[in-house]
């Protein structure tokens, strides 16, 4: 894999902004910057609602480490829209309350514009508990199709195929670990009710953590950058 400028910058900005994610602990009140920054492409937003420790049924949870950076890099670099939560403590799961702050903002907004596309990055350890039972689920990428509406499945396959590429293991609709982006509340489901495509992409730990190896977070980001090229040419 030849690394070109764009997977430098994507890299370079992620390191940067994920140090400032990491300095406040993950708590998410480091900064008084928007949680949406609307890019030059509007049709296509990424969102990253678990960077950030956040409250899922009263009970807090962990940061999904290295989606808040990620997000707001790619954001930066490729010119497209972001929507990031930055203090996860001030109400209830973005990706399971359907009436979360964010999805208001987004909605007034009427981002994504024109029906377009929502991305909206997640992160996962190796293991899932199953039937009560805990066990490596030998993925590297989950790709959430939700109910499957609109161009969703397009979309999905060319993230999925720029992930191949990289020889990245992909859930493709989260046949194997059950994770499909499907829940009521979820970001996924809730712009395709709102006659968006959107899928949900969930990560693997060790390909976004601060001491992830370098050439696992470059495979990464290059496929992420491939990805969203093609989804890009093809809702505009």
């Amino acid at each position: 894999m030849t690394i070109s400028a764009t997977d430098r910058a994507v890299l370079g900005t992620w390191e940067d902004r994920e140090e400032d994610f990491a300095a406040a602990q993950y708590s998410g009140k480091f900064r008084d910057a928007p949680e949406i920054v609307i890019g030059e492409e509007t049709g296509l937003v990424l969102s990253a609602v678990h960077g950030v420790k956040h409250k899922r049924r009263g009970v807090v949870k962990e940061e999904d480490e290295g989606t808040g950076g990620l997000c707001s890099a790619l954001g930066y670099v490729l010119g497209l829209t972001t929507a990031i939560v930055h203090d996860g403590e001030l109400a209830n799961d973005a990706n399971s309350d359907p009436d979360h702050p964010i999805k208001t903002d987004l909605a007034n907004l009427s981002l994504p514009a024109n029906g377009g596309v929502l991305v909206d990055l997640h992160g996962m350890s190796v293991r899932r508990k199953k039937s009560g039972q805990w066990s490596e689920h030998g993925q590297d990428i989950v790709i959430g199709l939700g109910k499957d509406l609109g161009n969703s499945r397009a979309v999905g396959e060319l993230l999925r195929d720029a992930f191949i590429e990289q020889g990245l293991v992909v859930d493709f609709g989260g046949d194997i670990t059950t994770w499909r982006a499907q829940g009521t509340g979820t970001m996924t489901m809730w712009a395709q009710n709102r006659g968006c495509s959107a899928v949900q992409i969930e990560i693997l730990d060790r390909f976004r953590q601060e001491k992830s190896d370098h050439q696992e977070k470059i495979r990464l980001v290059h496929s992420l950058i491939n990805g969203l090229r093609a989804v890009r040419k093809m809702s505009c």
